[in-house]
């Protein structure tokens, strides 16, 4: 199915299956305007969608489908929040504003263009913090999702961030196998990547521009989680923020994070990998062969000791490789590397960080 240049009221989509998904494929350097958000999957009785648009539609879900943008530009030129100054001036964006909201649809490709939003630069401003690039969501009424890509794109300008991920189960196992591949994302108000729930993620080969909070968010509620994560192969800049946290409630899943191999051009790898005061520690953190390319802003300041990696209550903890430069008060040493904080069996070596204190594990 091609959309080309033209007005229609609707279309009837081709029926599709695992083994014979369905392509949309775009007009080749098209432009689509989308003010408010394109749903691929939405419940019965109108649930499950952001706003509360589209309540007389009956349900529908976009299962193995694969969106070619082929070359095509799909524009967000709103910026009309839900409200301001107490006051509701668009109730369709009630619970925010995604350009593409998958909502539980499953064996979904997104490849091959652009999706730009109409934020200017990268600064947090909290009413537009739900307008996200992709939404990826599990539902509880659709059963697993599962083999979701977004690769290929160009993510650019969005209010919020460019990519959510999250799953509304306690394991988070609703949600599994998504893969985000050689993506260029640039210019977002709020983080960069959330992770907020899924099994077996892959982020890799993807280019990063200027955002307002953290590059890589995870603040997981308890019916959220997510296990066996990898982030490997990118480069660009840093989150203003930093480049990770992570902080959850006891119960909630959160282990196995892998992050190798990746270049920051601006920025520094400022993790905060906490834990709530659960009963167990939390299993499998790495971090290995990270670079900081040197630039004109090393890490830390002059007012106060600064720690560029935090790691509380985790066990089998891997530092190992990286490379970062710190900036030195008074000719000497003043910042930490790496804060261990009830960490069991961890491994910090053959780390090279510049003008930190020595020794610079506590």
């Amino acid at each position: 199915l091609e959309f080309r240049r033209v007005l229609f009221r609707s279309v009837q989509l081709p029926a599709a299956t695992k083994a014979r998904p369905a392509t949309v494929r775009f007009a080749s350097g098209g432009t689509y305007w989308v003010d408010y958000t394109i749903i691929l999957r939405k419940n019965a009785g109108g649930g499950s969608i952001p706003g509360v648009m589209w309540n007389e539609f009956p349900p529908f879900s976009l299962d193995h489908f694969r969106f070619d943008l082929n070359g095509a530009t799909i524009e967000q030129r709103t910026k009309i929040p839900h409200k301001m100054g107490g006051k509701v001036l668009d109730e369709r964006k009630r619970w925010g504003n995604p350009i593409i909201a998958m909502q539980g649809a499953t064996d979904v490709q997104i490849f091959g263009g652009t999706l730009r939003g109409s934020c200017p630069a990268a600064e947090y401003k909290p009413v537009f913090e739900e307008w996200t690039g992709i939404r990826i969501s599990g539902n509880a009424k659709s059963g697993r999702v599962e083999d979701i890509v977004v690769r290929n794109l160009t993510i650019e300008n969005v209010f919020g961030d460019y990519i959510y991920i999250g799953s509304a189960t306690t394991s988070g196992d609703e949600l599994a196998n998504v893969r985000i591949e050689n993506n260029t994302m640039r210019v977002a108000g709020r983080q960069g990547i959330v992770l907020n729930g899924g099994v077996n993620v892959l982020i890799k080969g993807n280019t990063f521009g200027p955002t307002a909070r953290f590059l890589f968010d995870s603040e997981p509620t308890a019916s959220q989680g997510w296990a066996g994560v990898t982030i490997d192969g990118n480069r660009g800049t840093s989150g203003k923020l930093g480049f990770l946290q992570f902080h959850g409630p006891k119960r909630v899943v959160a282990e196995r994070l892998t992050i190798t191999n990746n270049e920051l051009t601006g920025g520094h790898f400022k993790i905060r990998l906490g834990n709530a005061d659960t009963d167990h520690l939390r299993v499998g953190f790495t971090f290995a062969n990270n670079t900081a390319i040197e630039g004109k802003h090393p890490f830390g300041g002059e007012k106060k000791p600064a720690t560029l990696i935090e790691v509380s209550r985790w066990r089998d903890v891997v530092i190992r490789g990286n490379r970062e430069y710190f900036e030195p008060v008074n000719g000497r040493p003043f910042h930490n590397a790496v804060r261990l904080h009830q960490c069991e069996g961890a491994k910090v070596q053959d780390n090279v960080w510049k003008n930190a204190v020595d020794g610079s594990v506590r």
